[in-house]
């Protein structure tokens, strides 16, 4: 009995073509699920930053929002603003830096209004009026500024997910 060996190399043939077909998928899908990894990365990476930058939209917000119910700002939420607000200031630009500082100076200013015009002060009619004013202002200011802080930490909080 005679061997077809021309079977057998085909059958050779298919069998080594079907490995390289299989270790090419293997590849292809090893490298697939490579960038979708590096992509979860990415994105997780993106997630944990923006986490740690609301945190001081936050510290601003809530500060903005407790002095204009209370109509003063006591020292400790001035000094959380700072500590919080501050907490991870390399993450931004030196505008979120000053303009947390901005706050903070707003809220000593209007803490020393107060003070001045408690009923241990002794100013004239007219400095009461003054101060008032200042404070009135101040308040104003601190009450209409949430809009504008929204926009300085717009490109700091607008995170895009790729999906590719």
């Amino acid at each position: 009995m005679r061997w077809n060996t021309n079977k057998i190399m085909d059958t050779n043939t298919l069998f080594i073509a079907g490995q390289g077909l299989t270790a090419f998928m293997v590849a292809a899908f090893g490298l697939y699920f490579q960038h979708q990894q590096k992509r979860l990365q990415q994105n997780e990476l993106l997630f944990k930053l923006y986490e740690k930058r609301s945190e001081a939209y936050i510290a601003l917000a809530e500060f903005c929002s407790k002095v204009t119910s209370k109509g003063d700002a006591p020292l400790g939420d001035c000094f959380t603003l700072l500590r919080d607000g501050l907490k991870n200031e390399f993450l931004f630009g030196s505008e979120i830096r000053n303009l947390i500082e901005d706050f903070y100076k707003k809220g000593v200013d209007l803490r020393m209004y107060e003070v001045q015009l408690g009923p241990e002060s002794s100013l004239s009619t007219d400095e009461r009026v003054r101060i008032s004013k200042k404070r009135s202002d101040l308040l104003l200011e601190i009450a209409s500024s949430f809009k504008q802080n929204r926009e300085k930490f717009k490109p700091y909080l607008n995170i895009l997910i790729k999906s590719s």
